[in-house]
């Protein structure tokens, strides 16, 4: 589930537009489709991958630069915040605060170099992403000691997270965008490896024991 996790921030830091929205999406069905025959059909994750599907699509050209991609998670996340304040209050917070240290960054690098081509203006996120996202790294350990071993996908909320943290950092170079992409793939395929590999190994089921009065 790290990998995995792990794939999707460098997909997100590579760009939709430079991978292609086409192969992002075939690999979303195709782990739906699998997660569907290993695990059984969840309407929870059957609701997530339309909804990824969604956002895969559009919008269009807006998330190329730095500002589209970076504000558009900010609003992403700010939005779900609103939601989970209105549904669950006590967990709205780990939304919201990342969602707000994020959009302060955003408001400085606009006041010290709105293109974002000086190192100065690349601050506010550098040190954003450091300590916010030191904070939620730690505040994920405690998710999955607490649900992550029986639903491992609630990390990805702090992927999402992060991703949105260091998004202004991602290098806009064509070449290092290729780099980034070639990574997600090798790594998305050791984790899927990964898990097929414990899936095999996993030991079968003791068999009752049979008590003989």
């Amino acid at each position: 589930m790290g990998l995995a996790l792990l794939a999707a921030v460098l997909v997100l830091l590579a760009g939709r537009a430079w991978i292609g929205r086409r192969l992002i999406a075939g690999v979303l069905i195709v782990a739906g489709v699998l997660a569907a025959i290993l695990g059984g059909f969840d309407p929870v994750g059957a609701g997530a991958l339309v909804v990824a599907l969604a956002l895969t699509f559009w919008p269009r050209g807006e998330d190329e630069g730095h500002w589209g991609g970076w504000l558009g998670l900010i609003g992403l996340v700010l939005l779900a915040g609103a939601l989970a304040q209105a549904a669950a209050p006590e967990a709205a917070h780990l939304l919201i605060w990342p969602g707000l240290a994020a959009a302060l960054a955003a408001a400085a690098s606009a006041l010290i170099g709105a293109r974002l081509t000086r190192r100065a203006a690349l601050a506010p996120p550098v040190v954003a992403a450091v300590l916010v996202g030191g904070w939620l790294l730690g505040y994920g350990h405690g998710i999955f000691l607490g649900v992550g071993m029986d639903l491992p996908g609630a990390l990805g909320l702090i992927a999402l997270l992060l991703a949105m943290l260091a998004r202004p950092l991602a290098p806009a170079a064509p070449s290092a965008r290729g780099t980034l992409a070639a990574a997600a793939g090798a790594v998305l395929l050791l984790g899927c490896g990964l898990s097929l590999a414990g899936r095999a190994a996993e030991p079968p089921p003791a068999a009752d024991a049979v008590v003989v009065p």
